[in-house]
């Protein structure tokens, strides 16, 4: 059994953050409110097919054949139109029964026109009598509505108005919330993060309101996960279902762990989409007070690199770094294998002395900052000489190195005791720090 119509929403809604728009949507129910399968949902996102939703059947998106069309002439030019004809089989659980197809139209109340339509429903083949007078009945329904509107004497039909937004609140700061039994504390990202609604639908199943949410990262910074939405107050509702958790005072949340990279959210970049279920009190229209949370990002730290090496360039490791900072002294060993070091406190300069028993000292000076990394010119530590010469302030002394060919003379009287000497030659590079220039 084939079901065959031809269908379409206009809108001059424009799609944005922080608001649930108008939505048209299609659904199929047992008369006997056994089963419920959604078709498809409008708004000014575009359409979504077979969207899943909590109670109800699951559907093959695929097997919804539809073409896209032009919507008919004489309906008003909206800014967004999509029209389609629309051929499928009954779901698969639909055989035999009596059904109804609810075309539902959702107004959110905010003066700017939509409008969803539909032609007359054709079943190939037949159905039996009673399975069509349902149809036929629901479809006159709307269609006398449809006339109202065109006449100008009322309005399109609408099952409830919601309007859910984000919170208007800047306010920064910190807070508690339990995720899979772990107390994690997060920080407030709402002026960093834009909260999209789209496919706002009658959950017929369940009497609840479904719509999709995504978060999107609209700052120059990464947001680290984990990402939570927290409901800070709702009028009009029953409130939030199928939340993931409470803070203090009863706020639900919802954390989009699942709907996002393990990498964080990067700048631009949005999740994928959260079913939300909100429930329905009365004819009220709900409202939602809401804000972002997100891990506290990291301190941006200056990060100096080296490697400590010998006179012939050559991994030295285990070399003593004292490091003057901006906020003081620190030591810490270059890498036992490599000798590497990586250092910072910080912005601002850093002095650092490289040292190590048996070989002569070396130092760098080098300004850090948090914006990328510096490297500093890697210190070569030449072996101090074993070779040492005893001298005395009564005799003097001549100190040689042949193969450097450096001779030095320390007269008689040239020290005022006694002690001993070494020559260790030095090399450009070996030099325990740079020449001033010029």
């Amino acid at each position: 059994m084939l079901l065959q119509f031809k269908f379409g929403f206009g809108t001059d809604e424009v799609f944005a953050p922080g608001t649930i728009f108008d939505a048209f949507s299609l659904t199929l129910q047992a008369a006997d409110l056994s089963r419920t399968w959604v078709l498809a949902t409008f708004d000014a996102s575009g359409v979504v097919w077979a969207p899943a939703t909590p109670g109800t059947e699951m559907l093959d998106e695929s097997s919804i054949g539809r073409t896209s069309i032009n919507p008919p002439s004489f309906l008003p030019d909206f800014s967004f139109r999509q029209a389609y004809a629309l051929e499928m089989a009954m779901p698969e659980g639909a055989a035999g029964q009596s059904l109804n197809l609810y075309f539902d139209l959702y107004n959110n109340q905010n003066q700017i026109a939509s409008q969803g339509w539909f032609t007359d429903v054709i079943i190939v083949p037949e159905p039996g009598v009673m399975a069509l007078a349902t149809v036929g009945l629901a479809m006159l329904w709307w269609l006398r509505r449809r006339q109202v509107r065109k006449n100008g004497t009322g309005a399109l039909l609408v099952l409830l108005g919601v309007s859910i937004f984000p919170s208007d609140a800047n306010a920064q700061g910190e807070q508690m919330f339990v995720l899979n039994e772990v107390s994690v504390t997060l920080v407030d990202v709402t002026p960093d993060a834009a909260v999209f609604y789209s496919s706002m639908r009658l959950n017929r199943a369940l009497n609840v309101w479904n719509v999709e949410m995504t978060v999107s990262n609209r700052s120059a910074s990464t947001l680290s996960g984990p990402v939570v939405v927290l409901v800070d107050g709702f009028s009009g509702t029953s409130g939030p279902q199928g939340f993931d958790g409470t803070i203090d005072g009863g706020k639900a949340f919802w954390e989009l762990g699942a709907q996002m990279s393990t990498r964080g959210l990067a700048p631009g970049q949005k999740t994928s989409t959260r079913t939300l279920t909100l429930g329905r009190s009365g004819t009220g229209s709900p409202v939602l007070t809401t804000r972002v949370f997100a891990a506290k990002p990291p301190a941006p730290v200056p990060l100096g690199l080296t490697r400590t090496l010998n006179e012939v360039g050559q991994p030295l490791p285990s070399v003593t770094l004292q490091i003057a900072g901006p906020t003081g002294n620190a030591n810490q060993v270059s890498d036992r294998d490599s000798g590497v070091s990586s250092f910072g406190q910080t912005p601002g300069a850093h002095t650092v002395k490289f040292s190590r028993d048996g070989y002569l000292p070396v130092w760098r000076r080098q300004a850090l900052a948090t914006n990328e990394p510096v490297v500093f010119p890697n210190p070569r530590l030449p072996m101090r000489s074993g070779e040492a010469v005893s001298v005395t302030p009564l005799g003097g002394v001549i100190l040689s190195n042949s193969i450097a060919g450096i001779r030095i003379e320390i007269p008689a009287g040239a020290l005022s005791q006694a002690g001993t000497v070494t020559l260790t030659p030095l090399s450009g590079q070996t030099l325990p720090a740079f020449l001033p220039l010029g």
